[in-house]
C-alpha cells in the first residue's frame, strides 16, 4: 500500500467501510431477523412437544385411571350395601345380633330408633340413625366386640360407652361388666 496514491488509498478504505457497512446490513436485515425467527420457532417447537408428552402421559394412563375408577366403583357398592335402609329399627337389631353371635356377650336391651342429620361427613347424602343398646360382658369380650364391630362394618360407629360392675345391677358374677352405649349408623331412609 506504500506505492499507492493517497487518492487511491481512501478510495481503498472507501471501498472497505461500504463493503462492511453493506454486510452489517445484509446480517442486522436479513441473517439476524432469521436468527430470530427460528429462535421462536424452536420456543414454539418445544411448547408444543411438552404438549404432546403430557397429552401422551394421559392417554397411557387413562388404563390405569380407569382400573382406579372401576376399584373405586367397587368400594363404594361394597359400602353402600352396609348402609342402613328400609325398615331401620329391624335392620339395626339384626345387624347387630348377627355379628353378636360368636362373642360371649349379651345385649338384651334395644332402644328405639332415633334418626339425624350425618354429623360424621357433613355433606354426605345419607342420615345417621343412633340406636342405645345395652347388656352385659367381660372386659376384654366387650372390647374385641367393639373393635371388631367397627372394624367391619365402616359405615357404624360405636358413641357414649359406658361400664360399670355388673354387680351393681343385680349379677353374681364380679368380674362381669354392664356396658350401655350408642351404636351410630349411616342410613339412607
Amino acid at each position: 500500500m506504500s506505492r499507492l496514491t493517497s487518492q487511491t488509498k481512501q478510495q481503498v478504505i472507501l471501498v472497505l467501510l461500504v463493503t462492511t457497512a453493506v454486510l452489517a446490513g445484509l446480517y442486522f436485515a436479513a441473517i439476524r431477523f432469521q436468527q430470530i425467527s427460528l429462535a421462536a420457532v424452536q420456543r414454539q417447537t418445544q411448547t408444543v412437544e411438552k404438549k404432546r408428552e403430557a397429552m401422551l402421559k394421559t392417554v397411557q394412563s387413562a388404563a390405569r385411571i380407569s382400573c382406579e375408577l372401576t376399584n373405586i366403583t367397587r368400594a363404594l357398592s361394597a359400602g353402600e350395601a352396609e348402609v342402613a335402609s328400609g325398615d331401620l329399627t329391624a335392620w339395626m337389631v339384626s345387624t347387630i345380633r348377627n355379628f353378636k353371635r360368636p362373642y360371649p356377650i349379651e345385649i338384651p336391651q334395644f332402644s328405639t330408633i332415633v334418626l339425624e342429620q350425618n354429623t360424621a361427613a357433613a355433606e354426605s347424602p345419607y342420615q345417621q340413625v343412633r340406636m342405645t343398646v345395652a347388656g352385659t360382658a367381660y372386659y376384654f369380650d366387650l372390647g374385641q366386640f367393639v373393635a371388631d364391630f367397627e372394624n367391619r362394618y365402616t359405615t357404624i360407629r360405636v358413641q357414649n360407652l359406658e361400664l360399670v360392675p355388673a354387680s351393681s345391677t343385680g349379677s353374681t358374677d364380679p368380674e362381669k361388666l354392664f356396658f350401655k352405649m350408642d351404636i351410630v349408623a349411616a342410613a339412607n331412609p
